[in-house]
């Protein structure tokens, strides 16, 4: 007690008046607008470096080209089966990459740590493999892009879902890259998959910012990358109703649905005579799975996503609410169409699981949901 007395001597602020001035000497630290550019700074390095580690992952520890049904080769050759022909736009962009910008030719030639993994994916995907060491080089770098605008829009996500802060941001991005981390390192990851996070958060995030407009525009360019994008045109019809006047949002909505119709139904034509069907249908699997082979570790993970989701619900940002109207829907699609324990198929809501989750987290920290900007826009 003695020491302590001599040392509070030098401190004769010290306590609540001492702790207010010192938060509020971090707030103005924090708020200063060089040092603001800094964390985003490394925000952006901390995304560039997760879209690098995912994409690697996604190459080498999963099944990611040696599948038919997510052959590179047979996507630029039009020869997919279907529905997974269907999914033109991350191929298109991997024909881009590889004919146009002859990014295999440039990244042989490129700085050395760059050269030096041209040959580790030449090794791991050699001939005859489904899809060539030049597929998976263009892959890269369309996919490094791919899921760098996913974490990027992420952050623009929970930048204004949590009052502009720049660490919950980071948490955010991080959570995002673990939960797609874990759901890959199952071994089965397709080529589509970092196009429908990237659309699911551009998506959301025309919701938050209230662009109508680019929402609807992008729906015709998500069907290219997935069919299931239509399900975020419900999302946009429950978050506007009342945000918008009924009449655009109506008009906005049926132009959305008429752009997939359009879009679905020409790629139904034009790859009518491929082999495979419309929709591959694995609901006894499913059925089989939840009811036979379902063990106590995944239930109890089930359960914490879920709780963790939906934790404090009402207090949720009125847009991630309303945007929970295209999970049963989602639910059934997954039921009837998702080989039993393919969880990369919640890649289309995980987008809006994750911002849920993270309000869940600070809330349980906090005490407070932490919404920000436009909470009731």
């Amino acid at each position: 007690m003695q020491a302590r007395s001599q040392v509070l001597r030098y401190f004769p602020d010290d306590g609540p008046a001492a702790a207010e001035a010192a938060r509020r000497l971090l707030a103005a630290t924090l708020a200063h607008p060089l040092v603001r550019a800094a964390m985003l700074g490394c925000v952006g390095v901390l995304c560039a470096f997760l879209a690098w580690k995912a994409t690697d992952n996604q190459l080498t520890q999963t099944l990611f080209g040696l599948d038919p049904h997510d052959s590179i080769r047979r996507f630029l050759a039009g020869t997919q089966a279907r529905p997974f022909a269907y999914r033109v736009f991350t191929p298109a962009l991997i024909d881009l990459a590889q004919n146009v910008l002859h990014i295999p030719d440039l990244a042989r030639a490129g700085p050395g740590f760059l050269a030096r993994k041209v040959p580790l994916i030449c090794a791991r995907y050699g001939t005859g493999r489904e899809s060539s060491c030049n597929n998976i080089i263009a892959y890269f770098f369309v996919g490094w892009w791919l899921y760098l605008g996913f974490l990027l829009t992420m952050f623009a996500l929970a930048h204004r879902l949590f009052r502009g802060s720049i660490a919950l941001g980071a948490a955010t991005v991080y959570l995002a890259f673990a939960l797609v981390n874990a759901i890959i390192l199952r071994h089965l990851s397709h080529t589509y998959d970092w196009g429908t996070l990237l659309f699911g958060a551009l998506f959301l995030w025309c919701l938050l910012a209230q662009r109508p407009v680019l929402f609807t525009l992008l729906m015709p360019i998500a069907a290219l990358n997935k069919e299931t994008a239509v399900l975020y045109a419900l999302a946009f019809l429950f978050a506007n109703i009342e945000r918008l006047p009924l009449r655009r949002t109506l008009l906005l909505f049926v132009l959305q649905v008429a752009s997939f119709m359009v879009v679905y139904g020409g790629e139904r034509l034009y790859f009518a005579s491929n082999p495979g069907t419309w929709m591959e249908i694995h609901l006894r699997g499913q059925i089989y799975l939840f009811t036979e082979h379902i063990n106590l570790a995944l239930l109890f993970g089930l359960l914490v996503a879920v709780v963790l989701a939906f934790y404090r619900f009402p207090d949720k940002h009125p847009v991630l609410r309303a945007a929970c109207i295209m999970i049963p829907p989602w639910a059934v699609l997954f039921l009837i169409g998702a080989e039993p324990r393919e969880i990369r198929d919640t890649f289309e809501i995980l987008p809006l699981l994750v911002l849920m989750a993270m309000q869940s987290l600070v809330a349980l920290v906090s005490g407070q949901i932490g919404v920000g900007r436009g909470a009731r826009a």
